[in-house]
């Protein structure tokens, strides 16, 4: 759920903020590589973006706060490109990356002493910095007056001491989504 905060005239400068939940993870969902960490559970997110258009291109960087489950802090900076593929439908893409605080990254990638002690494992520790670059593309389809869809995938990879970590079976992490808008 989000709204536009500032929207300039011409509408290629935009800062938004937006609620939403930062999922947990159940150590029961991998027993082996999970053990001993506990779960965390979902969490409520505000988030504030600032977006910059420059005709078919365009920056956007994100600022993100877990209340609850890490309590954690992420920023995104991206760039993508646009180009009509017909009136309706609009290509996009471009790449990403993404950085955590310490609180984030040691929930989500680190093993403290306590939980190596309930798992029987080495603790870990995960820094905060930068975790994950990705590439996205997707596309969107203007439906009926106000209304459109949004199709998009993407591929992150874990770098640093998230994709080093003893939790993570995978460093690449697909991404897929479909999305409905109103606009009022």
């Amino acid at each position: 759920l989000g709204a536009d905060l500032v929207r300039s005239n011409d509408g290629t400068f935009r800062i938004s903020g937006s609620v939403f939940a930062r999922f947990g993870r159940d150590e029961k969902d991998d027993p082996v590589r999970l053990r001993g960490l506990g779960d965390i559970n979902v969490a409520p997110q505000a988030k504030l973006s600032v977006s910059k258009a420059f005709g078919s291109a365009g920056v956007r960087a994100s600022v993100a706060h877990d209340f609850g489950g890490s309590n954690g802090t992420t920023m995104d900076v991206g760039a993508n490109y646009r180009i009509a593929a017909t009136k309706s439908v609009m290509l996009f893409g471009g790449p990403s990356v993404h950085f955590a605080d310490d609180k984030f990254s040691q929930a989500f990638f680190g093993i403290s002493d306590s939980q190596a002690i309930r798992g029987g494992r080495v603790p870990y520790r995960a820094k905060g910095g930068l975790y994950q670059i990705g590439l996205s593309a997707g596309a969107n389809w203007a439906l009926y007056r106000n209304w459109s869809a949004t199709a998009f995938g993407g591929l992150n990879y874990l770098v640093g001491d998230a994709g080093r970590s003893p939790v993570v079976a995978r460093r690449e992490q697909p991404s897929a989504g479909l999305l409905v808008t109103h606009r009022f």
